[in-house]
């Protein structure tokens, strides 16, 4: 008897970035960097496995103390942010280190050389830091 070998695919709904999430983004950046945090990198990646965004912000200080301080300044600041104005919640943030495969791949990304930013970015990284698709803010 032949063995039926039944494949099933499975069909994803890709997240859209939008311009609300761009503009909650800068405007958590802006208040970041006002508050003299050491912002690297900041972008929004997108992770097909888990069909989601999140802001990435690549820190010294993580490298140096580790990310619950990080963690616990940005929550300080992202509270400071008006009500009226576009935010993030801390959910929707991942720390991170500067040396991170990620960012170092965006850095030495040739596209990126220009350092023209924002701009959007398409499958970047190696087999271990990889996205499909990342709004990159800064890269310092």
């Amino acid at each position: 008897m032949a063995e039926e070998v039944v494949v099933i695919e499975k069909v994803i709904a890709k997240e859209p970035l939008t311009k609300e999430m761009i503009e909650a983004g800068a405007n958590v950046l802006r208040h970041l960097n006002k508050a003299n945090l050491d912002v690297r990198a900041a972008l929004w990646i997108y992770r097909l496995e888990s069909n989601s965004w999140r802001l990435v912000l690549a820190l010294p200080e993580v490298e140096k103390d580790g990310p619950l301080k990080s963690y616990t300044k940005i929550r300080r600041i992202l509270s400071q942010i008006p009500d009226n104005q576009p935010r993030l919640t801390l959910s929707d943030i991942k720390v991170s280190e500067t040396n991170h495969g990620l960012i170092t791949a965006l850095r030495k990304r040739n596209s990126l050389a220009n350092k023209e930013f924002p701009q959007h970015v398409y499958h970047v990284g190696g087999n271990d830091h990889h996205v499909d698709e990342g709004y990159v803010y800064q890269l310092l």
